[in-house]
């Protein structure tokens, strides 16, 4: 009897996370549909903060500056780059974005920073002289 409460209340538990987890996810894909419509600095900036809210990981981060930029919101592109490698310095999505916001800027020093890390990261990749 004892067994069978335990896993039923290990069930709970897993369905509550799941649950969790999936409107974090809803919410995190929210925020950063949202990035399309930043018609204003104060726009931009309002979702930039809300993708650092909802979103865990760096690769909707990354996905939110490559919209900023293009957009018009560089300094917010910025700040969604770095907190992107922040989270996940392994991973090559945020690494592309500080690049792209460095060679929109005209930051030759941080370009050859992300080019550097990039490299590290993924050797054999072509485009980048592997």
């Amino acid at each position: 009897m004892l067994l069978r409460v335990l896993l039923v209340a290990a069930g709970l538990a897993v369905g509550v996370w799941a649950l969790e987890r999936d409107d974090a996810v809803r919410a995190c894909n929210a925020a950063g549909l949202a990035s399309f419509g930043a018609d204003s600095p104060d726009v931009a900036a309002s979702i930039a903060d809300r993708l650092e809210e909802e979103c865990r990981g760096g690769v909707p981060l990354a996905s939110g500056a490559a919209v900023l930029l293009n957009g018009g919101h560089p300094e917010q592109a910025a700040r969604l780059a770095r907190e992107s490698i922040r989270r996940e310095p392994e991973n090559i999505a945020g690494w592309v974005a500080a690049g792209t916001v460095a060679m929109a800027a005209g930051d030759a020093e941080g370009l050859a920073l992300a080019r550097d890390r990039l490299r590290a990261l993924d050797p054999r990749n072509r485009v980048l002289g592997g």
